[in-house]
């Protein structure tokens, strides 16, 4: 039943703009300009430690380096590097 259900709703929002919108979540911001949004994560459950994990991924050592990160609507952390 569940995966009918997700089917469904998954094609809707394939064909329905409004659906997508309805369904899906917009990026939230947890960094900007080297300053961690605690607000935002602390909405989005993520910890200091999943942030620095995600920025050492990245290749960077500290949030300073960091000009935005969101976390995405399926949960992935986006990392924009300062421009050096």
């Amino acid at each position: 039943m569940l995966i009918g259900w997700n089917f469904v709703v998954n094609a809707a929002s394939y064909r329905f703009r409004f659906v997508e919108k309805l369904v899906s979540s917009r990026p939230i911001e947890i960094v900007r300009n080297g300053e961690m949004l605690r607000r935002n994560m602390r909405r989005e459950f993520v910890t200091e430690e999943e942030l620095m994990s995600a920025l050492r991924q990245q290749g960077l050592d500290s949030v300073d380096q960091v000009k935005r990160a969101t976390i995405e609507g399926e949960g992935a952390i986006t990392v924009l590097k300062k421009s050096t």
